[in-house]
C-alpha cells in the first residue's frame, strides 16, 4: 500500500449505511438507480468501504477484545453458506425471501447467544444486527459477505 493510501477509521454507523447505500434496492426503482449512478459518476464507493470500513470494524473489535477471529469466522462461514445457497435466487426475490431470509434472520439469535456467553462484544452485535437489518436481496448478501471477508483480513489472528 502506498503511503498516500493510509487507512482511515470511519464512523461505524456511516460504514454500515454506506455499505448498502449505493445499491439498486436503496433507490426503489431501476430508473432512480441509473440516474443516481450518472449523477455520482461511479457505481459506488464499495471498494473504499472494503478497505477503510472493514479496517474500522476490525479495530473496534480489537478494542472490545471480542470476538476472537475464530468466533467471527464461524459467523462468516454461516453467511457464506447462505450466500452460496442463495445464488439460485439472484433474480428471484420471492425465492430469496422464502428460502434465504429466514435462516439469515436466525443469525440474530446466534448473535445474542454469542454476546450472552461473552464470546462477542457490543460492537460485534451492533455491526451484525445493523447489517442484517439491511439485507433484502442476494446482491446485498454478497456485498455483506465481501465486507465480512475484508474484516477478517484486518483482524488480529488469535
Amino acid at each position: 500500500m502506498a503511503t498516500s493510501e493510509v487507512l482511515r477509521v470511519l464512523n461505524l454507523d456511516e460504514v454500515i449505511k454506506r455499505l448498502f447505500f449505493n445499491h439498486k434496492s436503496y433507490y426503489g426503482s431501476e430508473e432512480k438507480w441509473e440516474s443516481a449512478k450518472k449523477e455520482k459518476g461511479k457505481e459506488s464507493d464499495f471498494a473504499f468501504l472494503l478497505k477503510n470500513g472493514a479496517y474500522t470494524v476490525a479495530k473496534l473489535f480489537e478494542k472490545d477484545k471480542k470476538p476472537k477471529s475464530t468466533q467471527f469466522r464461524k459467523f462468516y462461514e454461516e453467511v457464506i453458506k447462505l450466500r452460496n445457497r442463495g445464488q439460485r435466487y439472484k433474480n428471484d426475490q420471492k425465492g430469496f425471501n422464502t428460502f434465504i431470509k429466514p435462516p439469515l434472520n436466525l443469525l440474530y439469535s446466534k448473535i445474542y447467544y454469542a454476546v450472552e456467553r461473552n464470546l462477542a462484544g457490543p460492537t460485534f452485535k451492533r455491526v451484525m444486527e445493523k447489517s442484517l437489518d439491511r439485507i433484502d436481496s442476494q446482491e446485498e448478501l454478497e456485498r455483506f459477505t465481501l465486507f465480512m471477508e475484508a474484516i477478517i483480513g484486518f483482524m488480529k489472528k488469535n
